[in-house]
């Protein structure tokens, strides 16, 4: 097993309870865990955010709870690089699942209609991801997303709706190849 530095141990350790200190109880954690110190954890509004033990977060991710959002992480999970969240209802990752670089989860969607977009209101669904599910670089996962325990999502997969426990999810496309006239 990989031993954790003794630095990076004592920033997160000091980077925790600040966050339970200014965010109590809207902010709940093991206070031992693997984040990067060039990754983010950001409360707005009433946000939420509960994170299980042995959580590793890579670089250059960016976790958010806005308005009244309430995400919930497992145990043992793994964010690779560039991974993004953001909960404005509800997003709930079970224990040991693994995330690929470039992640993105988007609980919410700007209103827009033939007048053009109100960034100011959004559509909310939850997202839930099963325990043990590996999802790969890339994928995008949408408002009103459920997926099952252990399954597998492709890279460059654009996820909505519901996944069975146990799939495979992949995505085709087709490459196309024209000579230029």
């Amino acid at each position: 097993m990989k031993r954790i530095p003794w630095f990076l141990l004592l920033f997160n350790v000091g980077r925790i309870f600040w966050k339970k200190l200014r965010y109590r109880p809207r902010f709940r954690t093991h206070p031992i865990q693997r984040i990067s110190p060039r990754a983010s954890l950001e409360l707005h509004g009433q946000g939420q955010m509960n994170l299980g033990y042995n959580l590793c977060v890579s670089p250059l991710c960016c976790f958010q709870a806005l308005s009244s959002g309430l995400l919930e992480i497992g145990d043992k999970v793994f964010f690779n690089r560039g991974c993004i969240i953001s909960c404005h209802q509800k997003v709930t990752i079970g224990k040991g699942c693994v995330f690929g670089p470039d992640v993105k989860i988007y609980d919410n969607d700007h209103s827009f209609s033939k007048e053009g977009i109100d960034l100011s209101a959004h559509k909310l669904g939850d997202i839930s991801v099963g325990e043990g599910t590996w999802v790969a670089a890339n994928v995008v996962i949408l408002r009103n997303t459920h997926i099952g325990k252990h399954c597998v999502i492709g890279a460059g997969a654009v996820v909505k709706g519901t996944i069975p426990d146990h799939s495979l999810v992949t995505t085709d496309r087709t490459l196309i190849i024209s000579p230029i006239e």
